[in-house]
């Protein structure tokens, strides 16, 4: 059964920790590449102001987060009530 919004919220409040967290997110055109999600005045960058040597794989993000953050990936799906991070 698929996760309601509150559930996936509240998941991610439990496993929070006392590290502080790098968000990465999702590139439109590439499911596969990330980059650390920087907030100007609350507002996520334009696609077009993304530096395309700053993509990173899951993998590379996470070793960029390592020990000392906690990584909060966000990802783009067509139907996010029937989607299962696996």
């Amino acid at each position: 059964m698929a996760k309601t919004l509150r559930a996936r919220l509240e998941d991610l409040e439990n496993k929070r920790g006392d590290l502080p967290i790098m968000v990465f997110e999702q590139t439109w055109d590439n499911p596969d590449l990330f980059y650390l999600a920087k907030s100007h005045n609350g507002i996520m960058p334009k696609q077009s102001e993304i530096d395309k040597k700053d993509l990173l794989t899951r993998a590379q993000a996470e070793a960029m987060a390592g020990d000392t953050h906690d990584a909060i990936f966000i990802v783009y799906v067509k139907d996010w009530r029937g989607y299962e991070e696996g």
